[in-house]
C-alpha cells in the first residue's frame, strides 16, 4: 500500500503527464482513471506523487485473478478477510491496480460497475460507497489494443510517454544521458533487444556514481545479458554516426576491439 507520506527528502520531479492525471482525478467520479503508456515510464510514480500531494492513501495491487480476490471473503471463524480494495472503498481512498490487461475480463466488468454505482455488496454486507473513493488502473502501451473503444468509454484515459525532461533530471550526466538515449533509439530500429525505460536512466546514473564502477562497468550494467558480438558491432556502427565523441561510446569501441 502506498502511504500518503508528505515527508520528502528531495525535490519531486513531475512528468508532463502528471497534470493530466490531476485533471482526470477532478473529473466525473463515476469513471475509472486509466493510465496508458510504455513500461516503466512513470505511471505508478505519478500515482504516488498524486497521493502524497493530495494527502491521499493509496491501496495498490498488481494483477488480481478473480473478483473474490478483489473483494475478500468471510472465513470459517466468521471474520472478514480484508483486501486493499475493500479498505480503499470503505475509507474513501484510492485503489490502484497495475497491469490491468493481465486480469480477467470479469474483473474489469466488476470494477466498472463498482465505480459507477453508489453502493456495493461485499461478502460482509452492502456498503455505501465513500464519495472520495476512486479507482486508477494502469495499462502497458503494448497491451492497450486489447481494450476496445466501447470499454474505454468507461474510463478517463491519461496517456503517458517517456518524458525527456524527467529523464534528463534523473540522469544529469550529459554524456551518459546521451549514450543511453542513443541506445534507446537504436533498440527501436535494430535487432538489439535492450529495453530502455525511464527507470533505466535512474538506475544507470546511480551505478555511474559508484567509485568502484568504471565506464566499462556502467556499459556492462546497461547492456546486461545481451552483451554479445552482434550487439557491440551494431551499437558501434550506429553510434559512430551520431555520437562519435561521447566518452562512453569510445569505451564501447575499446570493448569491441578486445573481443
Amino acid at each position: 500500500m502506498f502511504k500518503n507520506n508528505r515527508i520528502q527528502t528531495k525535490k519531486e520531479i513531475y512528468s508532463c503527464s502528471y497534470t493530466k492525471l490531476e485533471k482526470a482525478m477532478q473529473s466525473h467520479n463515476k469513471k475509472i482513471v486509466m493510465l496508458v503508456g510504455p513500461i516503466a515510464c512513470g505511471k505508478s510514480t505519478a500515482v504516488k506523487q498524486y497521493c502524497a500531494k493530495n494527502y491521499r492513501a493509496c491501496y495498490s495491487a498488481t494483477v488480481i485473478k478473480s473478483v473474490k480476490e478483489l473483494l475478500g471473503f468471510v472465513g470459517e471463524d466468521g471474520e472478514y478477510q480484508k483486501t486493499a480494495f475493500a479498505m480503499a472503498y470503505v475509507n474513501g481512498e484510492i485503489f490502484y491496480l497495475d497491469q490491468l490487461t493481465n486480469c480477467p475480463a470479469e474483473l474489469l466488468k466488476e470494477l466498472i460497475k463498482i465505480q459507477r454505482e453508489d453502493s456495493y455488496k461485499f461478502p460482509f454486507g452492502v456498503v455505501k460507497k465513500h464519495p472520495g473513493f476512486r479507482i486508477i488502473v494502469s495499462v502497458d502501451l503494448k497491451n492497450s489494443q486489447v481494450i476496445t473503444d466501447k470499454v474505454r468509454s468507461n474510463f478517463e484515459v491519461v496517456n503517458f510517454k517517456y518524458d525527456r525532461a524527467v529523464e534528463m533530471q534523473i540522469c544529469p550526466n550529459p554524456e551518459l544521458y546521451e549514450f543511453i538515449t542513443e541506445l534507446r533509439k537504436i533498440s527501436l530500429t535494430e535487432d538489439v533487444k535492450i529495453d530502455v525505460t525511464t527507470y533505466t536512466y535512474k538506475k544507470i546514473y546511480e551505478i555511474s556514481k559508484l567509485s568502484s564502477f568504471s565506464k566499462r562497468d556502467v556499459i556492462f550494467a546497461l547492456i546486461r545479458g545481451d552483451y554479445y558480438t552482434f550487439v557491440i558491432e551494431t551499437l558501434i556502427e550506429k553510434m559512430n554516426e551520431s555520437i562519435p565523441n561521447n566518452s562512453y561510446f569510445k569505451e564501447l569501441k575499446l570493448m569491441g576491439k578486445k573481443r
